[in-house]
């Protein structure tokens, strides 16, 4: 089968289960409305012909008897109660693993009779399907001329969705590809012969609800009528521009823009660096002056073509929202529980290569709200609290970083109970513990091995959840916030960068070395004088650390990276007060050189034992800089673990 065709229906299956998915969780949480089950027969319908068209039988003939019971709903023959949406929810689960091992060319069937023997049961052991097709001497004879998309790739796929649903309103009496291979059929404009009770436009609007409809003309076979035509004419325009309005992009395509447009971000820098030379020494010379401004229009240019690329490759976070309705839901219906999931700020948009790494750590975060966080209906109404529970789902823009933040109205975190179960894994100390403060005790949870929960469930009680989210918001540079209320709930919120591969830095020098940290980490710049040295730093274990707003954070000099960490130090430096996921630490450099965007190039490939530079200690990558010079890029997650391997720093009393 042409893979092109494999590809077109993997899509639109995929779109089609998040469609579903999302109908059935509407249909659940508020209602089963005559419009809310038109939708969800709309989307089982274009699936059943699509795995029709595919010659996948089994998901074809499951959704065909999900589409009867649909069918009797619709006609208030049938509720769609709780029990009829959990098996809608199981078979939905089937039809995905079945287009997943498509995928793979692996052998596997749904077993298509336990399923509609429990459709059966639920529908009085009988699936009664109306034979909807007319007798010749019923209706309006109609001549119906489509024209698909000339994009689609799908035809046959589309013709059968045509005719099959203008087959459960009427008689389809004749096709302009009868007797054709469905697949073998040329050109994109095709004719139907049909007969129904329907007037003209309610059968335009029909077909015009199937995808890659580009054209609908309807025309009564005895009588043409110039209002059909003219409507038909508004419609079939309103249609062309959408579906031309969106053309799909390989995103190895858009890698290879992005590649390119960093070298001419690196270029462009430097072009600027240099024309600031020119005109340091010709600037009163009319060419140079016209030079300068073809340059700066170049700048402008190149910064948009930089924010045009960077745009293609945004997603919105709806796509990784969407999941985690079904999941609370079916988790709350596991455990006993009332839970609302509210979702807001779904359309912020987040480069790709972080969308995939903030999946799992937000699926440990709400899974943990539903298990620890929010409390059964009993145990909420003596609390004082609703019955149902609420998890808020949010995400948007501030100050150059999306934020994503899970807020619950459970109970909180009893810092108690928490201070106990560290002590009782052997985490933490006593005395550590008593020196730490509310808000450290809150990043206890993040330790690999912690957990408060009794027992281990399929849910949580591992210890291993909240670790996992730790480190792979560290990976993308981000930043992890928590704020605690006891009896009232927990917000745990991400700041992440808005891309990985062009970002905005602070450059900083440190003896004969130029370094780049991410200007998202950076929380505040400290200077110290000589005078000032004895009073604001103090040793603790023979390391310089510094109380900064109640907190007590260890000092990194950062020219120790690459010198004689023994040799004495300047007392007149200036510290950067640096955030990293739950930590801080404050770096100490000789001057800041100011911000600029930079691309940064990994050095993954030639560091590490055996490779050609070897263990290179806190550095992640270079950037080539405006001047056509590099500097480093400070691996500052690196920098925080190695503190945090070395002997814990104790406060001085």
């Amino acid at each position: 089968m042409d893979d092109i065709l494999r590809d077109a229906f993997y899509e639109e299956a995929d779109e089609m289960f998040q469609e579903i998915e999302d109908a059935l969780l509407e249909i659940d949480g508020q209602g089963a409305t005559r419009e809310r089950i038109d939708n969800l027969f709309r989307y089982m319908h274009t699936l059943k012909g699509s795995s029709s068209a595919m010659e996948i039988h089994d998901m074809a003939k499951l959704t065909h008897h999900l589409e009867d019971i649909l069918g009797q709903a619709r006609e208030g023959e049938l509720t769609l109660g709780r029990d009829i949406i959990n098996l809608m929810f199981s078979c939905l689960d089937q039809l995905k693993i079945r287009v997943a091992k498509h995928k793979k060319d692996e052998i596997y069937e749904i077993d298509i009779d336990k399923y509609i023997s429990t459709l059966n049961n639920l529908l009085n052991a009988s699936v009664h399907v109306q034979d909807m097709s007319q007798t010749e001497d019923e209706g309006k004879l109609y001549e119906i001329k489509i024209k698909l998309d000339e994009n689609s790739i799908f035809k046959g796929a589309r013709l059968f969705i045509i005719t099959d649903r203008l087959g459960k309103e009427g008689q389809v009496v004749k096709t302009s590809w009868d007797g054709i291979n469905i697949e073998a059929i040329e050109g994109q404009e095709f004719d139907i012969t049909y007969r129904s009770e329907r007037t003209g436009q309610e059968i335009e609007k029909l077909i015009y609800q199937i995808p890659d409809v580009d054209k609908v003309h309807v025309s009564e076979i005895s009588q043409q009528t110039r209002k059909q035509k003219e409507q038909t004419r508004d419609n079939k325009g309103q249609t062309s521009e959408e579906v031309q309005s969106v053309i799909r992009v390989s995103i190895n395509k858009l890698d290879k823009l992005l590649r390119i447009v960093e070298e001419l971000s690196v270029d462009k820098e430097r072009l600027k660096q240099l024309m600031k030379r020119v005109e340091e020494k010709y600037g009163h010379d009319s060419d140079v002056k016209s030079l300068s401004n073809l340059v700066n229009q170049i700048d402008f240019i190149g910064n948009e073509m930089q924010e045009s690329v960077m745009s293609a490759r945004m997603y919105t976070l709806d796509s990784v929202f969407r999941r985690f309705p079904r999941m609370v839901r079916d988790l709350a219906l596991k455990q006993g529980k009332e839970i609302e999931l509210k979702v807001e700020g779904e359309n912020t948009e987040l480069d790709r290569s972080i969308i995939e790494k903030i999946v799992d750590p937000l699926t440990h975060v709400i899974r943990n709200a539903v298990d620890h966080g929010i409390e059964t209906p009993e145990q909420r109404q003596r609390f004082g609290k609703t019955p149902k529970g609420t998890i808020k789902l949010s995400a948007g823009q501030d100050q150059g970083h999306i934020y994503i933040k899970v807020e619950d109205d459970g109970r909180g975190i009893d810092i108690d109970s928490l201070k106990a179960s560290a002590i009782n894994k052997g985490l933490l100390s006593e005395e550590e513990i008593e020196s730490l403060s509310e808000k450290e005790l809150l990043e206890v949870i993040f330790m690999p091995g912690f957990s408060t929960s009794e027992e281990v469930t399929d849910v949580s009680g591992r210890g291993v959840g909240m670790n996992v989210v730790k480190d792979n918001i560290e990976k993308i540079n981000g930043v992890i916030e928590m704020e605690n209320r006891l009896g009232q709930g927990l917000t745990i919120t991400f700041k992440l960068p808005l891309t990985l591969a062009i970002i905005q830095s602070l450059l900083i020098r440190s003896h004969k070395y130029r370094f780049a940290i991410p200007l998202l980490s950076v929380i505040e710049i400290i200077r110290i004088k000589e005078a000032e040295y004895a009073k604001r730093v103090r040793f603790a274990n023979g390391h310089e650390v510094m109380n900064w707003r109640g907190e007590v954070l260890p000092v990194i000099r950062v020219r120790d990276l690459f010198n004689d960490v023994n040799a004495k130090k300047q007392k007149t430096f200036i510290g950067i007060v640096i955030g990293f996921s739950t930590s801080k630490i404050i770096l100490g450099v000789e001057e800041i050189i100011g911000q600029q965007q930079v691309v940064i190039k990994s050095l993954e490939k030639f560091t590490g034992k055996d490779n050609v530079l070897g263990e290179l200690r806190g550095i992640s990558g270079t950037a080539i800089l405006g001047d056509g010079n590099f500097a480093y890029v400070l691996d500052i997650q690196t920098l925080i673990r190695e503190m945090i391997k070395e002997k814990r720093i104790k406060r001085e009393a």
